[in-house]
């Protein structure tokens, strides 16, 4: 009988970034590095593993000849090179396409540097895994998968190796070694002692060690003791090992293993939440880094512009870096924090220079403006058309000092436009600077011009009689006034629309309802709830909050006009600031002691979509604050929770626990209804079948990590909290019919997270005799768009396509700029990548962008 087999992975976990900055990760990494490079060379039969290229990268600028000497460990088999990432992301809030490009950036830059493809993915610190990483990892080159978060008592996996099933059908076999990753120094001869224990079912066992999160790894103590472990235990075959050899080992027996076709989730649910300005920060320049990719994907094929590739990778690397397991997921020190900003902030600067490269290029085939006119221009970077509220500022042609007020009309092509004068982000009060609020249809990948005139109009008697002083004056803009639109209903405002929809706001509470086509589905929606929390950063502590300790309240009149800047003068609470042909605007102002809270809530005239911004002024500690979406009924059997992954759609838990999610949530009420919620940077909510609560920000400290029963907080002194401050968050909420609200709330939330740019430009008209021949447009109204961006090895087009309902569909795709035109199918679920040359012609190719 075969003897059982301890296959040992000797690594040493580096965290870049956690409770030190990343010049000291660099210091960490080199030392380790080292030692495992002199312990290579004097132990011949050791195998030293390591992931995460960001680190090898550091090592090549800062120690090369270090560089060079592992590049020849690498090569004699001595050194391997395992996971194939960037680095280790965190595994629940990036996108499928931020995935999609730690596997890219990562396995190029190993194969460019060590001629090497790893085929098993290293994950082990991150806090969960989004069951959307199955197919990805898959069309990724991978057949394996090891983590070690969450453990059994969060998650409780059927066996340490199990395969792990995406929802297109996809597998991978995961290992979650019981016993983490990591090891005492001096001490992994006890860890493998522990495991010699107990006989694995499949005969091979994976043990994972070495001094960890600091780096260290392996010691030539460590060795020494292994060594003699191996030359005592006859009854194991104790070998050095790697990831790769483990898996293989299994290949005969892969198809007994047990099949988990969940999510690998929760752990440390506070990580959802904290340092909510990172999250946003992050959810920016991924929005921003897609959308301009497929802008100058547009530019670049009407040949206005040369593709950025490097710029566009540079801007992309700062992206990885920034998912890291304890960056992104708030669990590192105040200074990791700063730096994490200030490298997003770097990605977005570069982007928005390259943004701006690609409007004005694609701007100059339009032709000069007409006198009088202010034109808009409109870029569309979807491959599919919208229908969507855009707003642009700009510039009168000079102070306006006379009585009347300066108003403004929108045609396109001739037709008039639904369009209103809204308050500019200037405070100036002079008639001077404008913003326009004006319904657009757009085509496909298009720029789409749109042309404002001034019309002069006299204020509004009212407006006038109430400040007379003004008459001679000019007027900064167009008062609102009363209650605009809206009908008196006894203390509520009931604004309607053509389509159905029906917000009923009540003026003593602030609270919502929200009805559609006679159904009612929110009652008494939008109090800010105020729960008790602590000090941990991660949450490692609870599966969710439920101890309401107090709700937001609305502001006195009094206490409105002094929190909105207007000193003595008495504010009404509840407000209508816009109105107009496109929209209405109510305002709300809510207390609730030191903190304060602004809403905002945008109700079109035109479509089912409300937007929802809520600004907080929030200096509470150890508090947690919800938004309180209460249902109008109780949900019906059979009701769902569901929310998007990384390029799937996950139920989530419906039982108040907290759950992960990344751009929208969808709550199916079991009886044909849904309630769809898109977030531009929330990642939490909970829900029950009473209300539906999403999760805003916490208080926690910076990396207070629970130990026994030991204080979370230095008790001498205050410690610095998270997210006290100024918070703005944006949500748009949409009902119903079931069916049609999953179909197409992946494209509503392209629209909103990555929504068409409108900007006042002034066409110089150079290349106003080469019409544009057209972007990239899909011919169906469901199949989702992740990425249209030039390959990396500059020689082809990338078209990434997801099926994101679990129905099976067809789409055509064209592009007349480079003569593509090809139809394809979608199985459910299928994440497909398409590789199109330069003349139109089509190959699917996989996640590194090679032909299949």
């Amino acid at each position: 009988m075969a003897r059982p087999v301890l296959h040992l992975v000797c690594n040493a976990h580096i965290d870049p970034v956690w409770q030190w900055e990343w010049e000291e990760g660099v210091s960490a990494a080199l030392a380790t590095f080292r030692v495992a490079a002199d312990l290579c060379e004097t132990f011949p039969a050791f195998i030293f593993n390591h992931n995460e290229a960001v680190l090898y990268a550091w090592v090549e600028e800062y120690d090369p000849v270090l560089f060079e000497r592992i590049r020849r460990l690498v090569a004699a088999g001595r050194w391997h090179i395992m996971g194939g990432w960037w680095l280790q992301p965190d595994c629940n809030m990036p996108s499928g396409e931020g995935f999609i490009r730690q596997i890219l950036h990562g396995k190029r830059y190993f194969i460019d540097k060590f001629g090497v493809e790893p085929r098993t993915a290293i994950n082990f610190d991150p806090f969960g895994h989004d069951r959307g990483l199955v197919q990805i990892l898959a069309a990724g080159g991978y057949d394996g998968y090891v983590i070690c978060r969450p453990d059994q008592g969060w998650w409780k996996a059927p066996a340490d190796t199990f395969r792990w099933r995406g929802l297109d059908g996809s597998e991978v076999v995961v290992c979650r070694p019981s016993d983490f990753y990591n090891s005492p120094l001096g001490k992994a001869h006890e860890k493998i002692g522990n495991a010699l224990k107990e006989t694995p079912a499949t005969g091979h066992r994976l043990l994972l060690w070495g001094v960890g999160n600091h780096g260290g790894g392996p010691s030539r103590l460590d060795l020494e003791r292994i060594t003699n472990v191996i030359g005592e235990r006859s009854d194991w075959e104790i070998r050095h090992a790697t990831p790769e050899s483990y898996i293989a080992a299994l290949a005969d027996q892969r198809a007994a293993l047990p099949v988990v076709d969940t999510d690998l989730r929760p752990w440390g649910v506070g990580c959802y939440i904290s340092m909510v300005q990172v999250k946003q920060r992050y959810r920016e320049l991924e929005n921003e880094l897609f959308a301009t990719e497929k802008l100058l994907a547009f530019a670049a094929g009407e040949k206005l512009l040369a593709y950025p590739v490097a710029e566009l990778a540079e801007a992309c690397r700062d992206l990885l870096l920034a998912q890291f397991h304890d960056s992104l997921p708030g669990s590192g020190v105040e200074a990791v924090e700063r730096m994490v900003l200030r490298t997003l902030d770097h990605g977005l600067e570069i982007v928005s220079r390259l943004r701006a490269r690609a409007l004005f290029a694609l701007a100059e085939t339009q032709p000069r403006a007409a006198d009088g006119e202010l034109p808009v221009l409109v870029a569309n970077p979807h491959p599919f058309p919208v229908d969507v509220i855009c707003t642009a500022e700009m510039m009168l042609a000079d102070q306006n000092w006379q009585t009347f007020f300066t108003d403004l009309e929108v045609t396109c092509q001739g037709r008039s436009v639904p369009a209103q004068v809204e308050q500019e982000a200037s405070s100036l009060n002079l008639d001077w600077r404008k913003r326009i609020a004006f319904r657009a249809r757009l085509e496909p990948s298009s720029l789409t011009r749109f042309s404002c005139r001034t019309v002069p109009r006299p204020p509004p008697a009212a407006a006038v009689a109430a400040d007379p002083a003004r008459r001679s004056g000019g007027w900064a803009s167009r008062p609102a006034t009363g209650d605009g639109s809206a009908q008196r209903r006894g203390e509520c405002l009931v604004f309607t629309n053509q389509d159905g929809l029906e917000l009923a706001v009540d003026l003593a509470s602030g609270r919502f309802d929200l009805s559609v086509a006679g159904r009612q589905h929110l009652a008494g929606a939008g109090t800010g709830l105020v729960l008790q929390d602590d000090a941990d950063s991660w949450g490692m502590r609870c599966r969710g909050w439920s101890t309401v300790l107090d709700r937001y309240r609305l502001m006195d009149p009094a206490a409105a006009g002094r929190f909105a800047g207007l000193g003595e003068t008495p504010l009404a609470p509840v407000r209508v600031i816009e109105d107009g042909p496109v929209r209405t605007v109510v305002e709300s102002l809510w207390t609730i002691g030191a903190s304060h809270l602004r809403q905002r809530l945008e109700i079109p005239r035109r479509g089912l979509a409300i937007g929802l911004e809520i600004r907080v002024h929030w200096m509470e500690t150890d508090r947690l604050l919800k938004l309180d979406l209460p249902f109008a009924a109780g949900l019906g059997q059979g009701w769902r929770f569901l929310g998007e992954g990384a390029a799937s759609l996950s139920d989530l838990p419906a039982n108040g626990e907290e759950a992960v999610l990344h751009r929208y949530l969808a709550v199916d009420d079991g009886q044909g209804s849904c309630l769809g919620v898109i977030t531009t940077g929330t990642y939490a909510a909970d829900c029950t079948d009473q209300r539906l609560r999403l999760t805003l920000l916490r208080s926690p400290a910076y990396c207070a990590h629970p130990i026994g029963d030991r204080p979370l907080v230095p008790q001498d002194r205050h410690s610095a909290r998270m997210d006290q401050g100024v918070r703005t968050f944006r949500f748009v909420l949409e009902a119903g019919p079931t069916t049609e609200r999953l179909a197409q709330l992946p494209r509503e939330a392209d629209l909103v997270n990555q929504p068409p740019t409108a900007i006042n430009i002034f066409p110089g008209g150079s290349r106003v005799d080469r019409p544009l021949l057209g972007g990239l447009s899909l011919d169906d109204a469901v199949v989702a768009v992740l990425a249209v961006k030039r390959s990396e090895d500059r020689a082809a087009w990338i078209i990434r396509l997801l099926e994101p309902t679990g129905t099976a569909r067809s789409t055509r795709l064209r592009w007349p700029a480079i003569g593509l035109d090809h139809r394809i199918d979608l199985p459910a679920w299928r994440l497909i990548s398409l590789r199109v040359d330069d003349r139109g012609q089509v190959a699917v190719c996989d996640l590194l962008e090679r032909t299949m």
